[in-house]
């Protein structure tokens, strides 16, 4: 069927709206960014803490505004040792498994990471990462004494824990939903086409008004 002049008008407006919407949710997309949460001022002081067996472990908050979270990195502070040791990321419970604890074996003294991107451990809430002994490995994680921040815990495997006087050098690397322009904002598609729809349904009434007309002429 051949396009008649009156349909022109609005094919081109439905063209437009479609480009113009594409590009409005684009802007409004988020995008992730990584970043360190950390309570501990970086040196440690008395040589570190260590069991002969059981847990330490640091309770991890979202950075303020973020609502949820991906769990990239735990990083330990290895002062004495090396020996291997089980990693766990606890729930807020101190009691669930966020991933199956697994064992590893640090290369030298210094920090120490375990890289955690495979094991897809999204967050929501406040969270643990915990170093655990055996009566054969003990190694000594840092000990940051200077302005304790009530986050570190110690204790056997089944809580409750401890808090300990001091920061344990066990840090989190995690990664954000961070929106464009610093602002979250979410997507309506239906407002953001709400004036471009009625100015359609005007378009067309007008383009059947003067076909009207036209015909009557004829």
């Amino acid at each position: 069927m051949p396009m008649t002049a009156g349909k022109l008008p609005v094919i081109l407006l439905l063209a437009t709206v479609i480009v113009l919407a594409g590009s409005l949710v684009q802007v409004q997309e988020a995008k992730a960014a990584a970043t360190w949460i950390i309570y501990d001022d970086g040196p440690p002081e008395e040589g570190g803490a260590s069991r002969a067996s059981g847990i330490l472990a640091v309770r991890f908050s979202l950075p303020l505004g973020v609502s949820s979270a991906k769990i990239l990195t735990a990083r330990y502070y290895i002062t004495a040792g090396p020996t291997s040791f089980k990693v766990h990321i606890f729930d807020i419970d101190q009691v669930t498994d966020l991933t199956p604890p697994f064992t590893v074996t640090p290369s030298g003294t210094g920090w120490f990471d375990v890289d955690l991107t495979a094991k897809n451990i999204v967050v929501a809430r406040d969270f643990y990462i915990a170093i655990e002994y055996s009566s054969s490995d003990n190694p000594v994680v840092g000990a940051d004494t200077d302005n304790p921040q009530s986050r570190s815990y110690g204790g056997p495997l089944s809580p409750p824990w401890t808090p300990l006087a001091y920061n344990l050098m066990i840090r989190a690397y995690v990664l954000t939903p961070t929106p464009v322009g610093g602002y979250m904002v979410p997507v309506n598609k239906l407002a953001i086409l709400s004036p471009y729809i009625a100015l359609i349904g005007l378009v067309g009434a007008v383009t059947v008004a003067v076909a009207t007309k036209r015909r009557r002429k004829t």
